[in-house]
């Protein structure tokens, strides 16, 4: 089970404060340095700032290309590997008879995930210390920094989601245990034997599917935390906590290649149990008594009446969460049109009220653990709410 932080607030405020700033023009800090430029130097920076900009665009678009080139050796190999697998294990007998080979390929997948997911972060640092090392305004750095959630978090995070927890460990299940595995009980083998293999067969690749989903959320949380921190302290005009953000991360992404990271070991057991569970499929609708319904009874859940695998309480706050920022947004664009209506500063105030009073309501939930649904939920509320804020922010 994943324990969860709300970490959107602090954008929308610093989206009010970027849309305040906007509105007021250019600084008179820059302004005076604007003024006593000679036309030649005017001509130079602006010279300088082309090739600036052409060394970034370079400099990323390479980074940008390798990271790419990484996500379809990764593809690549994954359906490399099944299609060998599954080329050489067609039938009960030959499967009997291939169990170390079958344990060798999940442990393969495992693998190769944690390695593409150490190379999402390895790249995340890349891609923030080549536009920090730009001499480029903050706003500009700000902007530059949505290329990490962009290729990063979004798009090398979903293809590794649809190719290994979604890709091929769907398909081995189905080749497999929903495959070779189901038909050879019509067949009638021994059912003792067949119990065993079916059983031992689910729990490596339940293991397997668990691990591999637990990679994939942690690094896209750190990832995105990352981000967000990173442009935070460059949204406050911090360059030298900017710097700090990305060694912290550098250090603690080279303690986890060489194997002694230990920022998850306040995990338990039970939640790492727990945490396998999501998202739910047949199988383990099936064959494991880990339902959503147990998952949230030993999350410590307050109500049994579970809404679409939720508890109502949690649903309900959730939902409270996106329908506040949806009316922020919308206060955010009706401002952007008219930053001199006292009317609208005012409402602010109110908001900002509203948020405090959110905060509060979410405090409780911070230490709660969430079931499977409850997770996914979150996850999709918060991607959500975060686009909105960014948008707004245009």
């Amino acid at each position: 089970m994943k324990k969860i932080s709300f970490v959107v607030a602090t954008l929308a405020v610093a989206v009010f404060a970027s849309a305040c700033g906007n509105q007021a023009g250019t600084s008179p800090r820059e302004t005076f340095k604007s003024e006593d430029k000679t036309e030649s130097e005017k001509k130079t920076e602006t010279e300088t700032k082309v090739k600036d900009e052409s060394a970034e665009n370079a400099s990323l678009d390479d980074i940008k290309s390798s990271l790419e080139k990484d996500i379809e050796d990764f593809k690549a190999t994954l359906d490399e590997d099944y299609e060998k697998i599954t080329a050489d294990i067609d039938s009960y007998e030959k499967y009997l008879q291939s169990v170390d080979q079958v344990k060798s390929y999940y442990d393969k997948v495992l693998s190769d995930t944690r390695n593409i997911c150490l190379k999402m972060r390895e790249y995340s640092i890349s891609y923030a210390e080549t536009i920090m090392a730009l001499n480029e305004d903050n706003s500009d750095i700000y902007d530059d920094l949505e290329d990490i959630y962009d290729d990063i978090y979004d798009d090398a995070g979903e293809n590794v989601y649809d190719y290994s927890y979604d890709g091929v460990l769907d398909d081995i299940y189905d080749e497999i245990y929903d495959g070779i595995l189901d038909d050879a009980y019509d067949d009638g083998v021994d059912y003792r034997e067949w119990s065993d293999a079916r059983s031992n067969e689910y729990e490596m690749w339940s293991d397997t599917r668990s691990d591999v989903y637990e990679e994939w959320s942690d690094t896209r949380s750190d990832i995105y935390e990352f981000w967000t921190d990173l442009r935070g302290r460059i949204f406050e005009d911090k360059a030298d906590k900017a710097a700090d953000e990305i060694k912290d991360f550098k250090e603690k992404t080279e303690k986890m290649k060489n194997g002694d990271d230990n920022s998850q070991a306040d995990d338990s057991d039970e939640d790492k149990a727990m945490d396998s569970e999501a998202p739910e499929t047949e199988a383990s609708q099936m064959d494991s008594p880990a339902t959503e319904e147990a998952e949230t009874k030993a999350a410590g859940s307050v109500s049994s009446d579970l809404v679409d695998g939720m508890r109502p309480e949690f649903k309900e706050a959730m939902d409270s969460y996106e329908a506040f920022y949806d009316k922020y947004c919308d206060f955010m664009k009706k401002y952007n049109e008219n930053p001199t209506d006292l009317e609208l500063i005012t409402q602010y105030t109110g908001l900002l009220q509203e948020l405090t009073d959110m905060e509060a309501k979410f405090a409780a939930w911070q230490d709660e653990e969430l079931n499977t649904a409850e997770l996914k939920y979150y996850t999709e509320v918060t991607s959500r709410v975060t686009q909105k804020l960014l948008d707004a922010a245009q």
